[in-house]
């Protein structure tokens, strides 16, 4: 069974982007954001972007490694 951290990065690299939302509804994660904090310290560059006045936020995978 995967990890919800690998099906979180594999749905950046499959979809480009995941609102907090997403990641409940379809893989029951609570804390994306330590998650997103984990794969940015691995070198992946997310930008962040609030969603619907505040109520929840959009990543979105720049680059890989810093490759982009």
């Amino acid at each position: 069974m995967e990890t919800k951290t690998k099906q979180i990065e594999e749905h950046l690299y499959r979809y480009g982007s995941i609102t907090s939302w997403i990641a409940f509804e379809k893989y029951q994660v609570t804390r994306l954001s330590s998650i997103i904090h984990r794969f940015r310290k691995r070198g992946m560059v997310i930008s962040s972007f609030p969603v619907e006045d505040n109520k929840y936020v959009k990543y979105i995978l720049i680059s890989q490694n810093g490759a982009i």
